[in-house]
């Protein structure tokens, strides 16, 4: 009886770690069209870490929400807009990797709206789409105390690091805690990674453009105009800097034009999107 145990369990050994290589060399070789036919969160974020650590034309680097992809959708390229739930953490990982990779690039343009740029990482959506594509050796040298605090009120969520747990069918790991941050002020954590995001495009000597896409009208008034977030940002002398002349990138448009409650109607970007980033670059100063 102790023979067969002993071949039972050398078998699922070596099963599980058959299906665990198998897994890794997916996750590092597989093409885009692998991860595209996923059709899950975390795979179509990690199509973006993918392509941060690749070869990039482009002087100038997109990143950002997924309404910013709205104007700035994934191209493969220099474009690796997501979603919000990414947080400033991850994007603060797509910047770095493709610094690394580009060391060309000049400017780096990050785009969010008021709402979603300060995310705390104890939200529901952390886990599909920031935990599961971020947490890979890597990207484990990017990990701080921020991040791994959270992982440890969740320690199941470091299984992730188990290439075959990523692919396994089951429920996403929930960060929400009791005592969420309000989304009318930006998060310890957000303001955290926006500092390294600004300290890296300084030490790199890259210029670092922090923008908003269009925002509906009602959230004028639903967010007092961000008054919380302008109070944060002018009690910083650093988030000042980062934040100088991103609030006169917001511009507000009628709601009527939503498909749901932040993203916008194709028909309306069709006919607007031109006239919305020819705005954005001359509100911040750049040319196109």
């Amino acid at each position: 009886m102790k023979k067969w145990l002993r071949r039972i369990l050398l078998y699922l050994v070596s099963a599980f770690l058959v299906l665990n290589l198998f897994c890794a060399l997916a996750l590092t070789y597989a093409p885009p069209i692998f991860f595209q036919s996923l059709d899950e969160a975390w795979a179509r974020v990690y199509l973006r870490i993918q392509s941060s650590n690749e070869h990039i034309d482009s002087d100038t680097l997109y990143v950002g929400d997924s309404v910013a992809g709205q104007l700035f959708p994934f191209n493969s390229s220099n474009q690796l807009t997501t979603n919000g739930s990414v947080l400033a953490a991850g994007n603060y990982m797509l910047i770095a990797n493709a610094l690394e990779a580009n060391p060309h690039l000049t400017t780096v343009f990050y785009m969010c709206l008021p709402q979603t740029i300060g995310h705390d990482i104890n939200r529901k959506r952390t886990c599909n789409n920031f935990v599961k594509p971020f947490l890979t050796p890597g990207q484990f040298s990017y990990l701080d105390k921020s991040i791994t605090s959270a992982l440890d009120r969740q320690p199941i969520a470091y299984l992730y690091l188990l290439p075959a747990y990523r692919f396994a069918p089951i429920d996403e790991v929930d960060f929400t805690i009791d005592s969420q941050q309000d989304d009318k002020e930006l998060s310890d954590f957000s303001i955290h990674w926006l500092k390294k995001i600004y300290q890296l495009c300084q030490s790199k000597k890259v210029k670092l453009i922090l923008a908003s896409p269009p925002v509906a009208e009602h959230q004028r008034d639903k967010y007092q105009d961000w008054k919380a977030i302008r109070a944060q940002v002018a009690s910083d002398p650093m988030l000042e800097q980062l934040f100088n002349g991103y609030f006169s990138t917001i511009h507000y448009y009628p709601d009527q034009y939503l498909r749901d409650k932040i993203h916008w109607q194709e028909a309306f970007l069709e006919q607007n999107r031109e006239r919305i980033t020819e705005q954005l670059y001359k509100d911040v100063g750049t040319a196109n």
